[in-house]
């Protein structure tokens, strides 16, 4: 039996597995941060939308702001781009049909705000939500749960800046596994650090020295209720190969410039919900992909949804074209594109799915945006 068919083997066992899962609507404990319990969906099946579908090129992915009453029923639901307007309305219709477990406030009832990402694909004519907790009470994207918070009155503690620190690692260096620190950190209410302590490394011979960095790195605290307040919080410090060692002093603003191993390098993130590390490139020049053979004769934007395995193989699921050239110039452009795998807080690899767009000039070169890197 060979790799792929054992594959589609392994994926149908999956996806039978989870259909007998999701009927049997297994809830994992509610996620709870500093008294604050968010609102989500009490059914994990979308309603129906009753209008017809906008016409669109492409897959569109976008966000809705949500406000959730404290009976747990939507007042409104505003797209977060007023570009977005139509594709809100449109999925308004199924929006306003679903009934909310209510946000709790110290174990109070309280109206709040959901954060949503929404993915429309025309060609399979499928609408998806991702919700800050989803039914079976899951984080399944750390950022919009972060985000959700603070749409609610927390202001998340934040790193300000962070000294030079050291690794051995070269670009040379043949890994499987991205190395990396995960350490836990008490902050005062004025944002200075009382302890730390590991939590889990890959590198232990480096972790001391990121103990010590993080006792020179600046901190704002935790606000809750309009005042500071004390926190524990987790750094993850990625020992990535891109990295000139020893590192430069990092301040960490608002760059959209910035280089993608610059935003993931160092993360300091409030609790240890969803993944530690989306895969993550082993190389630089993973935005830019060579198609093999001769230049493309098509251009224009395509987005395929991808799964990266435990050992940072990639596969294409499925693509929003119905052309299958540049299905085909994608999973031929991948074979060159090197990840390290997706793992959790124990460093453990796990499987990841995650979308990516791919924009063709009528070359032999395509450009990449992989949405999970933003």
């Amino acid at each position: 039996m060979n790799f792929l068919k054992r594959r589609k083997i392994l994926v149908c066992l999956i996806c039978a597995a989870s259909f007998i899962f999701a009927g049997r609507e297994v809830r994992s404990e509610r996620p709870e941060y500093h008294g604050l319990s968010l609102a989500y969906p009490k059914d994990s099946v979308l309603p129906t939308i009753d209008q017809a579908m906008p016409f669109l090129m492409g897959e569109r992915i976008f966000q809705m702001n949500l406000e959730i009453t404290d009976k747990g029923v939507i007042k409104s639901a505003l797209p977060a781009q007023k570009e977005d307007s139509v594709l809100a309305q449109y999925v308004s219709s199924s929006l306003i049909k679903i009934h909310f477990e209510v946000t709790l406030k110290s174990d109070k009832p309280v109206s709040s705000i959901l954060p949503v990402i929404v993915t429309i694909n025309p060609r399979f004519r499928t609408t998806d939500m991702i919700f800050p907790v989803n039914a079976f009470t899951e984080i399944k994207s750390r950022s919009l749960y972060f985000q959700a918070l603070e749409k609610n009155g927390i202001v998340l503690p934040r790193l300000r800046k962070f000294p030079s620190y050291f690794c051995d690692l070269k670009m040379s260096d043949s890994l499987k596994y991205l190395p990396f620190a995960l350490i836990k950190i008490d902050l005062d209410s004025s944002g200075e650090v009382n302890s730390t302590e590991p939590v889990s490394t890959s590198l232990p011979a480096f972790t001391r020295q990121i103990e010590s960095a993080v006792l020179w790195a600046d901190f704002d605290p935790l606000e809750l209720n309009g005042k500071p307040a004390a926190c524990a919080c987790y750094l993850i410090l990625s020992f990535l190969p891109q990295l000139i060692y020893p590192t430069e002093t990092i301040e960490f603003k608002a760059d959209a410039t910035a280089a993608w191993f610059d935003h993931w390098r160092i993360q300091l993130i409030p609790d240890t919900v969803g993944l530690m590390l989306p895969p993550l490139p082993q190389k630089q020049g993973i935005d830019e992909l060579s198609v093999p053979g001769r230049p493309k004769s098509f251009g224009g934007e395509v987005i395929a949804v991808l799964t990266v395995d435990t050992l940072g193989a990639i596969f294409v699921n499925s693509t929003d074209s119905k052309d299958a050239k540049p299905h085909r110039a994608i999973i031929a452009a991948l074979k060159s594109a090197k990840f390290f795998p997706a793992t959790d807080y124990s460093g453990h690899p796990v499987f990841f799915d995650g979308s990516a767009k791919f924009t063709f000039s009528n070359s032999d070169i395509v450009r990449v945006e992989y949405f999970w890197l933003k």
